[in-house]
């Protein structure tokens, strides 16, 4: 694989999953995601009481409002950092790297200890009932028309009834 195309992609921010990720997936083109913590917020330092400087770095313009949901997601991530007993950073990125389309995050570390930390990502997997709960906590509506081509109707209808009989990595 030699190309790639960049998105902002992680466990806050799936839109990509809308169609940037499809079409690399079916063009066989890797995905180089920044922001793959969401500015901080998946490493589990704002899930506790924050300072002032901090909740007006995460509430700047650049990286977006934080709102109820991302805060869900960030407490998911940190349970389930918990449970395996790894740093909620290796968490969020490991899903990202078990992605069906190829993801290279891009980490922005400023030390050389979280640099390590984050690669260690790499040492293990998430397992499947683990990947369903932060895909369940992080889940985005796709849309029109991607809701109504997955619909068994359509498929029906575009296949002749024979979806089933196609063998493809892609449907």
């Amino acid at each position: 694989m030699n190309d790639y195309t960049f998105a902002s992609y992680s466990l806050k921010e799936r839109t990509p999953e809308r169609d940037l990720l499809p079409m690399a997936q079916a063009f066989d083109i890797g995905v180089t995601a920044w922001s793959p913590l969401a500015a901080g917020l998946l490493t589990g330092k704002y899930n506790t009481s924050e300072t002032a400087s901090e909740a007006k770095r995460l509430n700047s313009p650049e990286s977006g409002k934080i709102n109820e949901r991302d805060l869900k997601i960030a407490d998911e991530v940190s349970f389930i950092a918990a449970e395996i007993g790894k740093p909620a950073s290796q968490v969020a990125l490991n899903w990202l790297i078990q992605q069906p389309v190829e993801v290279i995050p891009i980490v922005g570390s400023r030390k050389l200890s979280q640099l390590q930390e984050n690669l260690a990502c790499l040492e293990f997997e998430l397992t499947p009932e683990q990947m369903q709960q932060l895909d369940k906590v992080s889940a985005i509506e796709l849309g029109f028309p991607h809701d109504f081509l997955k619909s068994s109707r359509v498929q029906d209808f575009a296949f002749g009834g024979g979806i089933a009989k196609i063998d493809s990595r892609r449907l």
